[in-house]
């Protein structure tokens, strides 16, 4: 029991966050032509097996991109995130797939059917036919094609985001199950974290002015003496200066101080100054 209360469902910000009402511009139209288009990309897969399966690899073959919100969300999110030449040119794609004359002028033979009215729409092609068809896009590399395929990635890239990192109301998604990911259920003890050796030193220069940056960085253990020669100008007496507290300054900083030395990183731009010193 007490092991049960030690374990916590917690997810990242950005997967618990909803949005109730989906703003993408698309016609009705263009959002069944996406539809078409998603199931395409993921389709249901039949079930060949005799043998009963279990119930989330069941749920896993039975669903689709098509399935909503699914569509919208991949149209909100390609107009928040992709460059609007890129959805401008998904939009005029979209909006030819959803007559008949311009699935055929796009999709060639594939869209015809031997029943009135002989030339079908995107979303009324069989799915084998339509899958063929993003195939096609998909190699496509002629002079005029190349666009198509554009838009085949572009919405294979925010589809594929879309359903494999959705979640619903309890943090889980369809397809994680079946696929033999597992969450990291393990409570976070964000009371008991331990600091981090280089978090001692920090000092946010922007947020400090002259008479509390000259406290702070006395209170680190640094000697501050003011110029008198050129007026509000401090010398900070240390063994090592870094300029940079990225990457590489960071780490050089920590293995210097960590040896005894008084290290100042100095990140100019960030308007941050870190005094990292004596963390043994």
């Amino acid at each position: 029991m007490a092991k049960m209360e030690d374990r916590e469902v917690r997810s990242h910000p950005l997967l618990r966050r909803r949005r109730t009402e989906l703003s993408h511009g698309f016609s009705s139209s263009q959002m069944e032509a996406m539809a078409a288009f998603c199931e395409a990309l993921i389709p249901p897969l039949p079930l060949v097996k005799e043998d009963p399966l279990h119930q989330s690899i069941l749920a896993f073959y039975e669903a689709s991109a098509s399935q909503a919100p699914i569509p919208d969300e991949v149209a909100a999110l390609l107009v928040d995130r992709a460059n609007p030449k890129a959805v401008f040119l998904v939009k005029l794609v979209l909006r030819l797939l959803s007559f008949r004359i311009g699935t055929l002028l796009l999709c060639g033979y594939l869209c015809f059917d031997w029943r009135w009215p002989f030339v079908l729409k995107f979303s009324e092609i069989s799915l084998e036919k339509r899958e063929q068809i993003l195939k096609d896009w998909s190699v496509a590399h002629q002079r005029y094609t190349v666009l198509l395929r554009m838009v085949f990635m572009i919405i294979k890239m925010f589809c594929c985001f879309k359903f494999f990192s959705r979640i619903d109301g309890e943090s889980k998604n369809i397809a994680w199950e079946a696929m033999g990911y597992r969450v990291d259920t393990r409570k976070r003890l964000n009371d008991t974290r331990k600091e981090r050796p280089l978090e001692r030193g920090l000092i946010e220069a922007g947020k400090e002015d002259d008479s509390t940056l000259l406290q702070s960085l006395s209170m680190k253990g640094l000697a501050v003496t003011e110029d008198q020669k050129h007026g509000s100008t401090y010398t900070i007496k240390c063994d090592v200066v870094i300029v940079g507290s990225g990457c590489g300054g960071g780490v050089a900083a920590a293995i210097l101080a960590k040896s005894g030395l008084k290290v100042d990183s100095s990140q100019q731009l960030m308007g941050r100054l870190c005094c990292w010193l004596e963390l043994l």
